[in-house]
């Protein structure tokens, strides 16, 4: 599965924010509430957490902090490798398709 390319941003109007990535409409909230407004830039934020956490990835891998086991995966060279090993579920999750 591939995400909407480009940059995301959000257009608000009188009862919802609507939410483009690369032109396209790709979501919508409500804007009754600050919340709303909230959402919509936790929407418009995800492609950027999406390579950050493939960064993440390249890191741990590129340095053989991969190769700990899980259950013991924490080194002084990076906090706790174990976030490497959520890391990678959270993209399957995420380039995979909702399960």
């Amino acid at each position: 599965m591939k995400q909407t390319q480009g940059k995301w941003k959000v257009e608000s109007g009188p009862t919802k924010y609507l939410i483009f990535g690369g032109g396209l409409p790709v979501a919508k909230t409500y804007a009754k509430r600050d919340i709303d407004l909230v959402n919509a830039n936790l929407i418009i934020s995800a492609p950027e957490m999406l390579e950050m956490v493939k960064e993440v990835i390249q890191y741990v891998e590129g340095n053989g902090l991969d190769k700990l086991p899980r259950e013991e995966a924490c080194n002084d060279d990076f906090a706790c490798t174990l976030y490497y090993y959520f890391a990678k579920d959270l993209i399957a999750k995420v380039e995979g398709g909702a399960k």
